[in-house]
């Protein structure tokens, strides 16, 4: 896929008036608006054990976290030392999507403190949204209907949109692209940033050009030094904070 990720027109006014110095922001979902990993550990365990196989939390969350469907079924079959087709990868992959759908519906897991509230605070002030997520977008729209963000993002990115998953650069390549052709003009990546949590997210965006802010919500371990900082989750933190921040990049720009 050829993705025109050019470089921006001026900058973006809010709708105060006020400059704004990024020009667009990119949210990885899980891990960074909520957590519903419990529940893709519990979709995935419920297929795999089907066929003989087990993964324990312990394992999901040091072996498992930030894959994709597609990277979860092929770790594990592998692991297990079984054989994996393609048609019996899609249909594992159809099996957890559809009791992750009704798991999902059911739960109450919440997003994360004060994440809600910044996403708002970004909208008012007129700067664009897109989500780049690993997921299926059927795993992230039930819980982005439930927080009332749907509408935020001008742009979604999910499993389905890309050919390979993060680490590679494609999901927020594709991300940007889809924001731009909504914005009707192109994006400069080095000019958005992106909430990462992940290993993987962080380097897939950092491929892509994008700044990125480590989202920490549970004080994981990350060895990504290229990040302009570190949160340990949104409370307390603007869109204030966030546009000084860009103050390092202005040379660059």
């Amino acid at each position: 896929m050829d993705y025109k990720v050019l470089k921006t027109i001026g900058k973006l006014t809010s709708r105060n008036g006020e400059e704004m110095s990024w020009d667009a922001v990119v949210f990885d979902f899980d891990g960074v608006l909520t957590d519903s990993e419990p529940l893709h550990h519990a979709t995935l365990q419920r297929v795999v054990a089907e066929k003989g196989m087990s993964i324990s939390w312990e394992e999901y969350c040091s072996g498992y976290m930030g894959f994709d469907d597609r990277q979860a079924f092929e770790t594990c079959f592998a692991n297990h030392g079984v054989s994996l087709d393609e048609a019996t990868l899609q249909a594992c992959i159809r099996e957890k999507a559809g009791l992750f759908s009704v798991l999902a519906e059911e739960s109450d897991i919440q997003p994360f403190p004060g994440v809600v509230e910044f996403i708002g605070a970004l909208r008012d002030a007129g700067l664009p949204m897109a989500l780049c997520s690993g997921a299926l977008l059927s795993d992230v729209m039930p819980f982005l209907r439930k927080f009332g963000i749907r509408e935020a993002f001008s742009a979604i990115s999910t499993a389905e949109d890309v050919s390979h998953s993060k680490p590679s650069p494609e999901p927020y390549l594709h991300a940007l692209a889809s924001l731009s052709g909504v914005l009707d003009h192109p994006l400069l990546p080095k000019r958005c940033v992106a909430f990462e949590d992940t290993q993987e997210g962080m380097v897939s965006a950092e491929k892509a050009g994008l700044q990125v802010i480590a989202v920490l919500h549970q004080n994981q371990n990350v060895n990504f030094s290229p990040r302009l900082t570190t949160l340990n989750g949104f409370e307390g933190f603007s869109v204030e904070a966030l546009q000084a921040l860009s103050c390092t990049m202005e040379s660059d720009a």
